[in-house]
């Protein structure tokens, strides 16, 4: 079964940290109709249009490549939840900049490579997650295409929450290393500022889990 370059690069990074001792199951992608899923308990892919053979089951295992037991994998359906209280779009070129901001903070600030994500209306700022009178810090600010709120949420108060950069920057990597990215706009959907928030287009949706900051 030949697989995308740009998918398995997504999978692997995402099998490899979730692989541990005490669970070796995540180093597996599980296909089920149709679908390829992978998590790593802080993150999760799922790619809608995998294979054409919807009767296809297995958990794959990306580092022996053989089959195992599904029996332990988690909950694809009740994992990928997310009502998007909050939602907006991003352009292509959006998610290339905040891809390249994310890579900044993760080369400059070592270990803390956590960023704040703050959306009031259709403004967006990523910022570095420092104090707020602290000069180290930076950000970029970004108008999004389409924004929507749900209760308990209105459009004129700010919806923040913090996550890990590395994560959200190798999310949005893939996204823009898709063949023909240009014409899609991403859809970014979050509930509670500590509840996993979703990025998705047409066939994947791309869940990360946000960080408790201080």
């Amino acid at each position: 079964m030949a697989i995308d370059s740009n998918l398995e690069r997504a999978f692997k990074r995402i099998t490899n940290s979730g692989a541990t001792s005490t669970r070796p199951i995540l180093q597996c992608v599980r296909i089920e109709d149709g679908a390829a899923f992978a998590t790593d308990s802080h993150r999760a892919l799922l790619f809608k249009e995998y294979s054409q053979d919807k009767t296809l089951q297995m958990l794959l295992n990306l580092r022996t490549f053989t089959i195992d037991d599904e029996s332990n994998y988690p909950d694809i359906r009740r994992l990928m939840q997310v009502d998007g209280k909050v939602s907006f779009e991003l352009s292509n070129l959006q998610a290339e900049q905040i891809q390249a901001f994310c890579r900044m903070i993760v080369r400059l600030n070592g270990n803390r490579q956590i960023v704040d994500i703050s959306i009031n209306g259709r403004s967006l700022e990523i910022s570095s997650h420092e104090s707020k009178d602290d000069l180290t810090r930076t950000s970029i600010k970004l108008q999004v295409n389409q924004s929507a709120y749900l209760e308990p949420y209105k459009d004129d108060e700010s919806f923040e929450l913090s996550c890990d950069a590395t994560y959200l920057m190798q999310a949005l990597e893939y996204f823009t290393g898709i063949k023909g990215a240009w014409h899609d706009q991403l859809l970014v959907r979050m509930d509670l500022p500590l509840k996993p928030f979703m990025i998705s287009n047409s066939n994947t949706e791309y869940l990360l889990t946000p960080v408790r900051v201080f």
